[in-house]
């Protein structure tokens, strides 16, 4: 289907030579999704998504929100100003679900983020009006420590590359289509213990990897998924981030490999693609089987691709 984005929206032309359907402003008839963008560099973040989003079976506007208290370093003011809204109340409440990506920040508390006390009133305001919701990473164990104070578990050594996981509750919706094993990225530093999953009525714990952790999360009765690792990622992204960490004084390693070969240069094939799309379409329409799509005035101007 099509992806309709902010007029601006930096990957526009790329994902049309890609073979995406891109249309520029609202919707006349579409599921509005937020992407609550937490990561660094915002551009690359946003446009893995929207990749993802426009092969969903239902037409989809992404609008992109941002955390206005923290100043980004990676991402000009005027392109936030021009394409982001804040992640407030009015912006919200005319969203029919939201994706909260993942942060370079999990080796801090929780509380000690320094947008922790405006992103709590964004989980409130989820949890409260029953918002379908997709945590990624660094968001998914903050919302869980918000909703079930289950604590994030420091690991040993950096999970860094792509793993396997496996599915442990084909039931879910979320699980279609993905099992018995698909590969991932994985990138961070912590992790949540299963047991604080599994003795929680209230959750279940959809796939997991014997290395890594759990990955997928699920609610039995409400309206959230966490997914703990980023079948987002580009062919480079892993190689991006080892690249970064060396800058940053970290030395994790290269990105370890049990799903896939890898190229002479370490750049990744995609072999993830095809377990990103299923669950992207998949949580698509779990919106799409408990909501109706906002109607939105005004024509979308469509790309000539």
């Amino acid at each position: 289907m099509s992806i309709h984005v902010p007029a601006g929206f930096a990957a526009r032309e790329q994902l049309a030579i890609e073979g995406c359907r891109i249309a520029t402003g609202p919707s006349r008839r579409s599921f509005r999704i937020g992407l609550l963008n937490l990561m660094p560099k915002k551009e690359d973040t946003e446009r893995q998504f929207a990749r993802l989003l426009c092969q969903a079976e239902t037409p989809i506007e992404m609008v992109l929100l941002h955390m206005a208290c923290h100043e980004s370093r990676n991402c000009g003011a005027d392109y936030l100003r021009r394409i982001y809204r804040p992640a407030d109340h009015a912006a919200l409440e005319t969203l029919d679900g939201i994706i909260v990506t993942g942060a370079p920040v999990e080796q801090l508390h929780f509380t000690e983020v320094d947008y922790w006390r405006e992103f709590v009133p964004v989980l409130d305001f989820i949890r409260n009006t029953g918002l379908p919701a997709l945590f990624i990473c660094w968001a998914a164990q903050a919302a869980l420590y918000r909703y079930y104070g289950i604590a994030k578990r420091p690991l040993l050594r950096k999970a860094f590359g792509v793993f396997q996981q496996h599915i442990m509750d084909g039931s879910s919706d979320m699980a279609r289509g993905l099992g018995p094993v698909f590969p991932t990225p994985v990138s961070r530093h912590t992790t949540v213990c299963d047991a604080d999953i599994l003795r929680n009525r209230q959750l279940r714990l959809i796939a997991a990897s014997n290395r890594t952790g759990p990955a997928l999360i699920d609610e039995r009765d409400g309206a959230s998924c966490y997914m703990f690792n980023h079948l987002e990622y580009e062919h480079d992204t892993l190689e991006k981030e080892y690249h970064r960490d060396l800058a940053c004084g970290e030395s994790n390693g290269r990105p370890l490999d049990h799903a896939m070969s890898r190229i002479g240069t370490r750049i990744y094939r995609r072999s993830w693609a095809p377990a990103a799309n299923r669950f992207y379409t998949n949580w698509v329409a779990r919106i799409a089987d408990s909501r109706k799509p906002c109607v939105e005035a005004g024509p979308a101007r469509e790309s000539a691709s």
